[in-house]
């Protein structure tokens, strides 16, 4: 069955799931670490997996602002 993230969005508990830009929800219990790419984009490490996230300018913006005021 295919649901829409908008339906995710409203069946997750916020936190720890966020949405970061329209097509990114992200558990933050999982966040391992982050690095910044450059000014805008942000590398994030999640626990148990190999290969970082890479997020872009918008997402980056809104999981700074997120961390910054937990």
């Amino acid at each position: 069955m295919k649901k829409n993230l908008s339906y995710w969005q409203d069946s997750l508990p916020a936190p720890p799931f966020i949405q970061l830009d329209r097509s990114t929800i992200l558990n933050l219990n999982h966040v391992a670490s982050w690095q910044a790419i450059d000014n805008r984009k942000l590398l994030i490490h999640l626990k148990e997996f190999n290969e970082p996230v890479k997020l872009g300018r918008t997402a980056s913006e809104r999981f700074k602002l997120i961390i910054k005021n937990q």
